[in-house]
């Protein structure tokens, strides 16, 4: 099947654009879908949902964790079925029942997470997606054709197609999870949660190859929390709430207020750090730490730093970069090669998890910290199910579980209908307020949170960062590592940067940085600062 492209220039004036505006606002409808519903268990993932996605616009879908968008999105793509509903493409009704039908149709899926392989180069991993490829007899022809489309987007990569996936950024790999789509003829392409790893230079850039890529006639259809950047990106939106299309609206029409009203039924006031104030006295220190990866190679390379009583410190750093070795080495989960940790005023670097946890350190780890084929109650006691009230001489208490269950889900707001209810069948979002009330529960003095809003809607990050500052308030230290510098610029009292496992800045007032500059830090470079003073 042929499908025609409209090719436009990457640079429009403002007559161009508004032409184009108008353009899509008339095009056809490429892809539709009709009274979709799909059931899991209990759960009513989506309720008769009807959309129509036109051809050549960027439509991005928001929503909570569990509102139904990304069902919706696997649906489309094959590897969800529908209970009941129709899918039309290009005005003819499809049965896609697997990805195979909906590359066929046109349709292809850039993965939240990457799925490449690392020790092949970029064009040995863009063949295996490839049809009909005889790998040796076309992997000449193949890799033109590669060349070409990296230099059509400004992928950057025309000069890297033989280099190994492990040797490239985030931002690299992400291009050629783009490429294997491109290179397959896909012309309607989905996006599920795609910046999530990118440093903050990367998420531009990338956002800049999403629109020269929806000049040239792609149809996209995105998800993201980001609430910016699919304001700064999409012709329209759509809004999901609990399984159901709640509404969609222009692009250049909606504003934050007005996407998380419909997303949440209110607006939502964003928690910010308070700013200023003295510093009391250092709750930890790290000295000199060294620790290695799980390959044995240095992960962490003379780390030093103290963190207040009272405080929030944000760390930036690109997955990859130690920020995980460091955390589990604070935590006691990672030998240390040298250095030593002290804290309150006692040396813990020999110290286990769990009498470290005694003494008042909690961590949330990126993965999951609950354990899927327990209920909601079990779950609530995982770290502390030996210890009183909860278990007396080996035997537990069931009334006290029950009850201190019942109280995270109520002052955490998990949504369930039973605390007997099995973690798998909860939403992200669910999963994450069910550890965050364990850990919370626990009253620790430090709490080292690694990614701990990642792919979460803005309710159920508010209400995170929302325990974050009642922590802050009641004295507790919150370590707070990851990528998006929006939150943690909002939430953190002080700011440090690691980079290949170094700590390459540390900023006192985070009022006076600029995400630009630490966005070069977190990617190996250097700020304007930096090159004045060299």
């Amino acid at each position: 099947m042929r499908r025609d492209k409209c090719h436009s220039p990457y640079q429009q004036d403002g007559e161009k654009k508004a032409e184009m505006v108008e353009e899509k606002e008339n095009s056809e409808v490429i892809l539709e879908v009709r009274d979709i519903s799909k059931r899991f268990g209990k759960v009513q993932a989506l309720d008769s949902v009807s959309l129509a996605f036109r051809k050549g616009e960027i439509h991005t879908l928001l929503g909570e964790n569990g509102a139904g968008k990304t069902t919706l999105m696997n649906i489309i793509y094959g590897l969800y079925h529908t209970d009941k509903g129709e899918i039309f493409v290009r005005g003819q009704k499809e049965e896609v029942k697997s990805p195979k039908d909906s590359l066929r149709l046109g349709i292809g899926m850039v993965p939240q997470f990457f799925k490449l392989v690392p020790d092949m180069t970029v064009v040995e991993n863009v063949l295996l997606y490839m049809k009909e490829t005889q790998f040796i007899v076309k992997k000449k022809q193949a890799k033109e054709k590669i060349r070409q489309l990296s230099e059509m987007f400004g992928f950057g990569l025309e000069e890297s197609l033989d280099v190994e996936i492990a040797d490239l950024s985030e931002g690299g790999k992400q291009k050629v999870e783009i490429l294997k789509v491109l290179g397959r003829g896909s012309d309607i392409l989905l996006f599920d949660e795609a910046t999530n790893v990118l440093a903050p230079n990367e998420l531009q850039a990338f956002l800049d190859v999403i629109k020269d890529m929806n000049r040239t006639g792609y149809t996209i259809l995105y998800i993201t929390h980001r609430l910016q950047e699919a304001l700064s990106i999409s012709d329209r939106i759509s809004v999901f709430r609990r399984g159901k299309l709640i509404g969609t609206v222009s692009g250049k029409e909606a504003t934050v207020q007005t996407v998380t009203k419909m997303m949440v039924g209110t607006e939502i006031e964003r928690q910010s750090a308070i700013r200023g104030g003295k510093k009391k006295k250092p709750l930890i220190q790290v000295e000199d730490l060294d620790v290695l990866d799980d390959r044995g190679l240095p992960a962490v390379r003379n780390v030093s730093f103290e963190l207040y009583e009272g405080e929030i410190v944000g760390l930036a750093g690109i997955e990859g970069n130690g920020s995980d070795q460091l955390a589990e080495a604070i935590m006691g989960l990672r030998p240390l090669q040298g250095g030593r940790i002290v804290y309150r005023e006692a040396d813990i670097t020999n110290l286990s998890p769990l009498e470290r946890m005694e003494r008042g350190i909690s961590y949330i780890p990126s993965s999951n910290t609950l354990i899927y084929q327990f209920n909601v109650r079990d779950n609530s006691i995982l770290d502390y199910p030996g210890t009183e009230p909860f278990s007396r001489k080996g035997i537990l208490n069931g009334r006290a579980i029950t009850d201190h269950a019942t109280r995270i889900v109520e002052t955490y707001q998990v949504q369930t209908p039973s605390i007997l209810l099995q973690a798998a069948k909860l939403s992200g979002g669910n999963r994450q307020r069910l550890a965050l009330g364990r850990k919370i529960e626990a009253n620790p003095r430090l709490m080292i949170a690694y990614h701990p809003t990642k792919g979460l809607d803005i309710k159920s990050q508010n209400f995170i960062y929302e325990r974050f500052l009642e922590m802050e308030q009641n004295s507790a230290t919150v370590l707070f590592m990851g990528t998006d510098l929006d939150e943690i610029l909002q939430l953190s009292n002080r700011l440090m940067v690691i980079y290949r496992g170094e700590i390459v800045g540390i900023f006192e007032d985070t009022t006076q940085v600029s995400k630009f500059d630490i966005g070069v830090l977190m990617t190996g470079g250097h700020t304007h600062s930096e090159k004045e003073a060299d």
